[in-house]
């Protein structure tokens, strides 16, 4: 007889132990999966502020070239533009017309030399 009366609760108790063991691992997966969402957004935004930062650094470069231009051109009369090359030589470059050839050319600014000094 004292069987039967302890197989009720101890049934009892299984079952919240299970049901809170369900409970308790379905928080925990809740929990990492919002934890990853939040690193996977947080990585984004540190992806798009990066690239961000990279346009604004190239509209620089290509800002203070364009500033350089007039002078480059008032030096030199063959001078077509100066603008910033971010592939090649990773500075400003001058866009000129060979004076011999006729050809179209482009030569780093920091290469080009006066030939009357």
């Amino acid at each position: 007889m004292d069987k039967q009366k302890l197989i009720l609760p101890v049934s009892i108790l299984f079952g919240f132990l299970i049901l809170g063991t369900f409970i308790y691992i379905s928080q925990v997966n809740k929990q990492n999966s919002i934890e990853k969402q939040q690193r996977v957004q947080l990585q984004e935004e540190k992806q798009q502020q990066d690239l961000k930062n990279t346009i604004e650094e190239l509209k620089l470069k290509q800002e203070n070239c364009k500033s350089l231009s007039s002078g480059v051109m008032k030096k030199w009369n063959n001078v077509m533009g100066v603008t910033y090359d971010n592939d090649f030589w990773k500075e400003c470059v001058v866009t000129y017309t060979d004076t011999e050839t006729g050809e179209v050319n482009t030569s780093p600014l920091s290469a080009m030399k006066d030939s009357n000094k």
